[in-house]
């Protein structure tokens, strides 16, 4: 049987159809359907000049489970639920808050976002910066942190090979509990409180407070043990002596006189 073109008159707005009879297809251009059209598989060769819009609001779905999409190719903004995602050339801004669960991903930057969560993820790369992050846990293993003025910073049970707050950060409270921290380093900053197990530190310790010790509790360096030297110890003021049985003030006190070259000794009984 040859082909035959024929004109469809009614149910399909169209030009010319022609309906190959050795293959059952039917190729027809500028098809116009005004309703429901069903079809087991559909194959588009061309372009969509249209939106591809659901008739329903959150009931449809792009892809399943066991039939996924390969690559998604988009030039503006992902819309989920109230959040959205954009990116330009070397960004991608999230506008809401941030949570990786369960993640092994790279390099991570977040800023002016309001909670931060990094729980059980493996950060293969560096942590860029975290720029007016409310909170921040780290519950994982990660390689470099760069953390710039964040309120509050909690790493729990957490492996940080290099933790460096490389600019100003104010903080409210920094928590650490790192299992094997190498490194914390701040510059520039105001840290209210650390909390670690160890901190090791394979330099120097600066502490800039001139705050003067008045008692066993007090002074710009306290601890609640004792006080391991390996090598020699320089004080520059005097060195008291509290009572052995818990006390905290002073009841001997040894200086260096400059006026007689000598060491003196004081006791105060009271």
């Amino acid at each position: 049987m040859t082909t035959k073109n024929f004109n469809v008159k009614k149910g399909i707005t169209t030009g010319n159809v022609r309906l190959d009879a050795n293959t059952g297809n039917i190729v027809g251009s500028n098809v116009n359907a005004s309703s429901l059209v069903t079809t087991l598989d559909l194959e588009v060769t061309g372009n969509l000049r249209s939106n591809l819009r659901p008739n329903a609001n959150g009931v449809l779905s792009l892809g399943n489970s066991s039939a996924r999409y390969k690559d998604l190719y988009l030039s503006n903004v992902v819309y989920i639920n109230d959040q959205s995602i954009s990116a330009n050339a070397t960004t991608t801004t999230i506008s809401g808050n941030l949570q990786l669960t369960d993640a092994n991903i790279g390099n991570v930057a977040v800023a002016n976002a309001n909670i931060a969560y990094l729980e059980t993820a493996n950060i293969v790369g560096n942590i860029a910066s975290f720029s007016n992050v409310t909170i921040v846990t780290f519950a994982a293993n990660q390689a470099n942190v760069n953390i710039l003025a964040a309120n509050v910073i909690t790493a729990n049970t957490g492996n940080i090979t290099n933790l460096n707050v490389s600019n100003t950060i104010v903080a409210n409270k920094i928590e650490v509990d790192l299992v094997e921290g190498n490194i914390f380093r701040a510059n520039s900053a105001n840290i209210k409180t650390i909390i670690s197990d160890q901190i090791t530190v394979n330099n120097q310790i600066i502490i800039n407070s001139t705050t003067q010790a008045t008692s066993t509790t007090t002074g710009s360096f306290v601890t609640a043990g004792g006080a391991a030297i390996g090598k020699d110890l320089y004080v520059g003021g005097s060195i008291h002596l509290a009572n052995g049985n818990g006390g905290t003030t002073s009841k001997g006190i040894i200086n260096y006189n400059d006026g007689v070259n000598s060491i003196d000794f004081g006791f105060n009984n009271t």
